[in-house]
């Protein structure tokens, strides 16, 4: 018998449940609950190496990320990677911006795509790189660094450094140190570049006045003396009330 228990032991039969061997995860428990759910996709990393062309959600980005096949090139890279803190980064979706190098140099043109996590922004029109494909050449955008670009003063349309002040809403605005003018934020859009002022609201939409709307109220019932109030069931065996000092 002894000898048996130290064979299944170093065969890992008997491992604690904290340390949750590789077998366990072919057993349920009993019914699922919200601690066992997965979403059926995995968010990015820190390492993973991003890209103007593939979403990490798409299905040839998630299996790359489950195979960690990025780790190798965020070793070899992760010294040369810029990174610009949230409460410094400039740009919004739409911003008029002017180039500061490359082949671009001075142009102007408009941001269609912010990739915070590499320090990107993608200029519509700029910066392309063209591609023949099919007896026919495709412009593709590449793109810049966050330094590389400029925001425009609102009075002389030139490049301008930016400082953030708060406005007498409260709200946090970037101001042209050039001449000290807002530089008023572009038009909100969704996660498909659609402005939102645009967007049909559909019947399965829910309103924002439905969602802001508050239809919680804290009490210090329990939960079975809320539903007795809710539906009015009357108890004969209730409890002598108490107070709270």
């Amino acid at each position: 018998m002894v000898r048996l228990t130290l064979a299944l032991l170093r065969r890992g039969h008997f491992v604690a449940r904290d340390a949750d061997p590789i077998s366990y995860k072919h057993f349920k428990f009993g019914p699922m609950k919200w601690r066992d759910y997965k979403a059926p996709y995995v968010e990015p990393p820190y390492w993973y190496k991003w890209s103007v062309d593939q979403s990490p959600y798409s299905p040839m980005e998630q299996r790359r990320i489950r195979a960690r096949e990025d780790i190798g090139w965020y070793k070899n890279n992760f010294d040369k990677i810029k990174i610009t803190p949230p409460d410094k980064w400039l740009f919004k979706i739409g911003d008029t911006v002017q180039i500061l190098e490359g082949k671009d140099k001075g142009k102007t043109g408009q941001v269609v795509r912010i990739i915070p996590q590499r320090n990107w922004v993608v200029v519509g029109g700029r910066n392309c790189k063209y591609l023949s494909q099919n007896n026919e050449v495709n412009a593709q955008e590449q793109p810049l660094e966050h330094d590389q670009i400029s925001l425009l003063d609102p009075v002389d349309q030139t490049p301008t450094d930016i400082i953030f002040r708060s406005d007498k809403n409260g709200n946090r605005v970037r101001i042209s140190l050039k001449s000290g003018h807002i530089i008023e934020d572009p038009p909100e859009v969704l996660h498909d570049y659609t402005p939102i002022k645009s967007y049909i609201e559909e019947d399965k939409d829910t309103r924002p006045d439905a969602a802001m709307a508050r239809t919680f109220a804290p009490s210090m019932k329990s939960q079975e003396e809320e539903l007795k109030s809710i539906y009015k069931i009357s108890d004969d065996n209730e409890p002598r009330k108490f107070y709270w000092y």
